[in-house]
């Protein structure tokens, strides 16, 4: 979506919440939800295209059903609700919809290999243990122990990966898989 389209979404949510005459208090809201980490690194990727879902607050399993979010992107409505409203943890959806592939590596090990012979990755994030590398999709499903490797595995379509703030320097996904 555009951002001045998702701009007066956010307007008319705060409006909502706020009442319509409460011009200082919605401005206050508007500020603290951009100033929020999670919302807004969850916001700005999808403004960016990519699929987002809500993971739990330590950051391992979807807390809402996610095959929907395979084939479409949450509403704005669904990220206020996950982001501003509940304490989760944003995730990016690998595969088609997202244009991406990850590469996850699991410790300093398999991530030195990767970042060796793991070919043309052009976006990257640190992870608690390891490394994300971000490859463009092109068709691959998720994999265990990629090359045989133990730490190595493959985010593609019916995947996800926890989004961390690095991956706001991700370029957008419409340019990126045009």
């Amino acid at each position: 979506q555009p951002k001045e389209q998702t701009m007066n979404e956010l307007s008319r949510e705060i409006y909502r919440r706020v009442g319509i005459a409460n011009h200082e208090a919605a401005e206050r809201m508007l500020t603290a939800w951009m100033a929020d980490s999670v919302f807004g690194l969850a916001h700005q990727l999808w403004c960016k295209g990519y699929s987002i879902i809500p993971l739990s607050a330590d950051g391992k399993r979807p807390v809402r059903k996610w095959k929907r979010f395979q084939t479409e992107q949450c509403t704005l409505a669904e990220l206020i609700e996950w982001f501003i409203d509940h304490d989760f943890a944003p995730a990016i959806v690998t595969g088609k919809l997202s244009g991406i592939t990850v590469i996850d590596c699991d410790n300093s090990e398999a991530a030195d290999y990767w970042f060796e012979y793991g070919g043309d990755w052009y976006a990257e994030q640190n992870t608690k243990r390891g490394r994300h590398y971000v490859h463009r999709w092109a068709g691959e499903r998720n994999t265990v122990d990629l090359h045989a490797i133990a730490g190595i595995d493959r985010r593609g379509e019916g995947g996800y990966v926890k989004a961390y703030p690095q991956s706001m320097n991700w370029p957008d996904a419409r340019t990126v898989n045009a």
